[in-house]
């Protein structure tokens, strides 16, 4: 995953919420992007794994390795244009001291690789639905997790197995729910009568789960990993919505008999 024109706001929310080996390329003028003579003049707005919502976050500290400590300053800068095997540790903490460290490495010729981050790109990003954990067992957030950082670290074939992982609980939750004899069933035979008897919402019609399914199967086992990638955030989606339409049917459900509840006491009170 490579990332160009940054038009010199090099060290942003873009690279950092980018996964592991993004590179970034930088030209004379973006240099100093790198390394603000002032730290805490660099500031990114991220969301804040801790305090649950996007904070601004300041640049404390940027530290350099494997530099000639006796060239001026800038001459030391420019060098990341040229000299590969140099590393830049970024550290930034945001106004309620919750901290993230980014490592970058020169290649030379301008580029940059991200090598590593703490905390995970993933969790300085909102691309954890957290949301849908009500409704998901433990195994299922463990494979929902592994799949959004499994795409995080450009293994975005991986990402589209955990994917499919979650999926497929939901098919047999749904399963558990019904008496039809499934053995020898193929899964797409198995969503059909699913459909059929009414256990899987009606939120994608026109044979959608099956179509789902066929794509992250495909993704599994025919799509490269650069067609995962351009494919993964539409499919994940799909998965949440289907996710939280489940949701607010089953509170629903309970906003029906709670009501069903107080008005069946009121009427015995007359």
């Amino acid at each position: 995953c490579i990332i160009e024109n940054m038009n010199n706001k090099v060290i942003n929310e873009k690279l950092v919420v980018a996964p592991i080996e993004t590179i970034i390329k930088v030209n004379e003028n973006e240099v100093n992007a790198l390394f603000p003579d002032i730290y805490n003049s660099l500031k990114i707005e991220l969301y804040c794994p801790i305090c649950k919502e996007k904070r601004v976050f300041t640049c404390v500290s940027h530290d350099k390795l494997g530099y000639d400590l006796n060239q001026s300053v800038s001459v030391r800068n420019k060098s990341v244009l040229t000299k590969s095997n140099m590393l830049i540790i970024y550290k930034f903490c945001c106004e309620f001291g919750h901290n993230f460290k980014m490592i970058m490495e020169t290649l030379g010729q301008g580029e940059l690789i991200k090598i590593g981050q703490f905390p995970s790109p993933m969790f300085l990003s909102n691309k954890i639905n957290k949301d849908i954990f009500k409704i998901l067992d433990e195994k299922e957030k463990q494979y929902y997790l592994l799949s959004v950082k499994s795409h995080n670290n450009n293994l975005n074939i991986a990402s589209f197995l955990y994917l499919r992982r979650v999926f497929e609980s939901l098919i047999e939750k749904a399963i558990k729910k019904t008496t039809t004899n499934f053995e020898g069933m193929k899964t797409k035979e198995k969503i059909k009568q699913l459909v059929k008897e009414g256990l899987l919402n009606d939120l994608l019609k026109n044979n959608g789960y099956n179509v789902l399914y066929t794509l992250l199967s495909d993704g599994v086992h025919n799509m490269t990993e650069e067609q995962c990638q351009e494919q993964y955030e539409l499919l994940k989606s799909a998965v949440e919505i289907i996710l939280e339409d489940e949701i607010y049917i089953r509170n629903l459900e309970k906003r029906k008999i709670s009501i069903g509840n107080l008005l069946s006491n009121k009427n015995s009170e007359k």
